[in-house]
């Protein structure tokens, strides 16, 4: 899921079941040249936590959690910008613009091939 903020952009994963536990989830979040990983934990307000990464960022080499978010949103959404932002070709402010538009607007895919770490 991808939620625009003023300054911002978050993608999370999706969260499923009904326990508090299960209501954790993991995101990333892109913001002025860098990213963020990021957990919400049930019903609490969304935080950072380790290091900012500087953008652009070589996407194999993020830690194995904001990987599994990169992977579980292309999964959902072959078209996401995501990794496109991550790699600095495309700005925040293009993805917000995009984001705010009521029409699906396609661009090419970037290919990038992410390690399995499982």
């Amino acid at each position: 899921m991808k939620i625009v903020g003023p300054d911002f952009i978050d993608y999370w994963q999706p969260t499923t079941g009904t326990t508090q536990a299960a209501q954790s989830r993991f995101g990333i979040r892109l913001r002025q040249g860098r990213c963020w990983p990021l957990v919400q934990v049930g019903d609490e307000s969304p935080s950072s936590f380790g290091s900012a990464q500087e953008i652009p960022v070589e996407v194999s080499s993020l830690p194995g959690y904001m990987l599994i978010v990169v992977k579980e949103d292309l999964a959902r959404d072959p078209a996401s910008d995501l990794v496109e932002l991550l790699l600095g070709k495309k700005s925040i402010q293009q993805a917000r613009k995009a984001a705010g538009k009521s029409e699906k607007t396609e661009s090419p895919q970037t290919k990038v091939r992410l390690p399995n770490k499982e």
